[in-house]
């Protein structure tokens, strides 16, 4: 039976190394501070009940008591130091890298002694070591490279017992010390007695004139063969490093006190492996804590960082912190990140980092995907990249070889263009850092907008907030913008110019700044490209601007036949969202691959989408002229809205009807306008929006420019025979499908493919 099986018939490692008569206690995870009082167990074993007691902690280190109540001496070898002269036994490697040897216990006291020679120790009676496969505080795991079921223990050396066994009160004889030659075996540890004398009496200034040449002479004259001068050398500057502690510390003021923040600061020194501070582009102080065998990222003052630092106070002193003495703490801490730390950016659930995407679980583990050109897979220790808030919730693990249009069986998109439009923009919302269009979601109620909104939103960026209300003003927005990579609005009615200006900029990706709470210089800068939507029964988008940044997807009330409860429907999809998530990060990783390829003649406003959207189609099973056309009929759709919600435009658009080209001055147009529209029954001036000057007429029209442009009408202003005049023709360059026409045909078999 080899040791693994041992061990699991034994029920764990620490009920194995019971059975071989070692005394076992649990050890702090990552530490080798046990986690009881464990002086008992230097005299006897535990019991079954005090072990199973001891199953309330959380993955414990195993701690094994050396002596005689375990029958054991371990040689604790640092990483570097000196092993050809110790006797083959049973041996395991730490988690820092150096060796632990497991010897036989002599019957006699073997006391723990500190530096018999250079990085060695001995562990007798009243120590104890951690054992494997426990966790170094490195990241490293201690693991056996002779286990006990591969060899007997061997007898402990003689030098180890006679350095043990040795009163470190007895005073040396030097009469007899300078008098006596020293051989192999004993050069190393005379060395150390005869440094330590000359150091503890000579004064400073005399050490490496004098006392180090005296070092190096009886180094010659008594030890057969001499010392290496490097080990001697090693020596010296080894006790001389602590003998300059111990008289530093002698000219300490005896009764100086150490403040709560000092030993704070001291213990977060202790910690300095799970501990990395680190801050951001824009000078945010961040931690990088090692939390068991993960890592998390927390901002230097959140609550978590500082219940931490409350847990290592109290567990070293029994003493709770002050916020005087956090917030002190913390402010140190934080100086030491923007400072000394290096930096990284932050990302909000997904992010660009090497040629490859990563999108953020957020789960208790901290994983994350990583989606290359070659595929996918989850990550347990991704880089530092991402920040978190409290509202956000975990994503489900994803199925390879998915498919991403089991989402349709869940929603209520009727037509072939909006399946495809909303297929494609849902996988692109997992490629960060490009201007996404907004899903403006509109229809009678009954319609399942809101079902919709949440289904993308639980796929995209799960959060306890799934649907928002838009705050009062920017500053609110921008601040909920920053937190939610990705934002849904729920029932919206109508929008403000300046919300709509502000959802512009948080698509394209403009910053946004405010004022640091209580201070008049510090800025704080918002710079984010967001996924956003937005549902209601009418289309809300009005702006012209905003309404370019839009994809409108118009549902149907759902008949009555045909309505489930939506707790149900929310349950059938709980089960496929794996299914569903691992479908979209297929297509992502085919679409990274195609990209490179697709080339167009000729872009709409949102390029980047247009471009990204193609490669998407293909990896959905679309091609691209399918895409495309459903995107640009979306387009004309958004443009028939803008103008039809303006008096001038839809007047142009009815002048132009009947006319190939239309010149004259900015009052000739207005009131040519103004005929037009009274024939059709609108009184103008009880129009608020309409313009009752040229000037206004021509700053109107400007803004209109483009959405006439895409309707087939140039607009255009010159100067002729010395006054202003404004021209209007048609074009042949409309907006429309790439084939010309607005019919289906090219989705005649898609059904089947949706």
């Amino acid at each position: 039976m080899n040791l693994d099986e041992k061990v699991k018939k034994a029920g764990g490692w620490a009920r194995y190394y019971r059975s071989l008569g070692w005394s076992v206690f649990p050890v702090k995870r990552g530490d080798k501070t046990p986690l009881i009082k464990w002086e008992k167990y230097q005299k006897e074993i535990a019991t079954d009940t005090e072990m199973r007691e001891w199953s309330k902690f959380s993955k414990p280190n195993v701690g094994i008591a050396t002596g005689k109540v375990s029958g054991i001496v371990v040689v604790d070898v640092e990483k570097g130091g000196a092993t050809k002269d110790l006797p083959p036994t049973v041996c395991a490697q730490t988690g820092g890298g150096g060796y632990h040897f497991f010897y036989k216990h002599p019957n006699v006291l073997v006391k723990n002694r500190v530096r018999i020679r250079e990085k060695t120790d001995v562990r007798g009676d009243g120590g104890y070591v951690v054992a494997a496969p426990s966790l170094h505080k490195s990241g490293g795991r201690y693991q056996w490279l002779i286990s006990p079921e591969d060899s007997a223990l061997a007898e402990c050396p003689q030098w180890v017992l006679e350095q043990c066994a040795e009163d470190s009160t007895t005073k040396t004889d030097w009469g007899a010390f300078f008098a006596q030659e020293n051989l192999e075996g004993n050069r190393h540890q005379q060395a150390v007695s005869l440094t330590g004398k000359i150091l503890y009496h000579m004064p400073i200034e005399m050490w490496d004139a004098v006392g180090l040449a005296t070092l190096k002479n009886w180094n010659v004259e008594k030890n057969k063969p001499p010392l290496d001068d490097k080990e001697l050398i090693s020596v010296w500057e080894s006790i001389k490093k602590a003998e300059i502690s111990r008289r530093s510390k002698r000219k300490e003021p005896k009764n100086k006190r150490k403040s709560k923040s000092e030993t704070l600061l001291e213990l977060v020194d202790e910690h300095k492996d799970e501990v990395t501070p680190f801050h951001t582009e824009l000078k945010e102080p961040y931690v990088r804590m090692q939390i068991d065998d993960h890592a998390e990222i927390w901002p230097c003052k959140s609550k978590m960082f500082k219940r931490w630092l409350g847990r290592i106070l109290w567990e070293e002193s029994k003493q709770a912190p002050t916020n005087d003495v956090l917030n002190g703490t913390i402010n140190v801490i934080e100086s030491t990140a923007c400072f000394d730390g290096d930096q990284h950016v932050l990302h909000n659930r997904a992010a660009w980092h090497d040629g490859a995407i990563w999108y953020d679980l957020s789960d208790p583990q901290w994983r994350a995907v990583k989606i290359t050109p070659n595929g996918w897979e989850v990550v347990s220790n991704p880089p530092i990249l991402f920040r978190r808030y409290s509202h956000q919730q975990a994503q489900v693990h994803p199925i390879s070889n998915g498919d991403v249009k089991a989402l349709l069986k869940y929603v209520n998109v009727q037509s072939d263009d909006q399946k495809i439009l909303l297929l494609v923009w849902l996988v692109s919302c997992f490629i960060p850092d490009f201007p996404h269009p907004i899903p403006n979601i509109y229809g009678a109620q009954g319609s399942a907008k809101s079902f919709l909104s949440k289904l993308l939103r639980k796929l995209i960026d799960p959060s306890a907030t799934e649907a928002l209300t838009f705050p009062k003003d920017v500053k609110e927005l921008v601040q909920v913008l920053s937190h939610h990579y990705c934002a849904f609005f729920d029932n919206v009615s109508s929008l403000s110019n300046e919300i709509s200006d502000a959802l512009c900029k948080a698509v394209t990706g403009d910053g946004f700044s405010k004022r640091e709470l209580f201070t008049d210089e510090d800025d704080v800068i918002f710079i984010f490209k967001r996924c956003l939507g937005i549902n209601g029964i009418n289309i809300s988008a009005r702006k012209s601007d905003l309404l370019e940044r839009c994809i409108l997807f118009e549902l149907q009330r759902v008949p009555r036949n045909k309505r489930k409860q939506e707790q149900n429907l929310l349950e059938d999809f709980e089960k496929e969202r794996s299914y569903i998530m691992g479908g979209i990060f297929d297509a992502v990783a085919k679409a990274m691959r195609i990209k490179t390829e697709i080339k167009l003649d000729s872009l709409p406003r949102m390029a980047d989408f247009a471009v990204w959207g193609c490669a998407i189609a293909e990896a959905l099973g679309y091609t691209q002229k399918q895409f495309l056309d459903a995107y640009y009929r979306n387009i004309r759709s958004q443009n028939t809205e803008v103008l039809a919600d303006s008096l001038e435009a839809s007047a142009i658009v009815r002048l132009m009807e009947s006319h190939e080209g239309w010149e004259g001055s900015a009052s000739e147009l207005l009131a040519k306008l103004t005929e037009i529209l009274t024939s059709q029954g609108v009184d103008v001036t009880k129009e608020p929006t309409f313009p009752k000057i040229p000037n206004a007429l021509v700053r109107r029209l400007n803004m209109l420019k483009t959405n006439l442009a895409e309707e087939g009408i140039e607009l255009d202003t010159g100067t002729k025979d010395h006054r202003r005049v404004v021209y209007l023709y048609r074009t042949e360059d409309y907006i429309t499908s790439s084939s010309g026409d607005d019919n289906d045909d090219d989705f005649s078999n898609s059904q089947e493919k949706l």
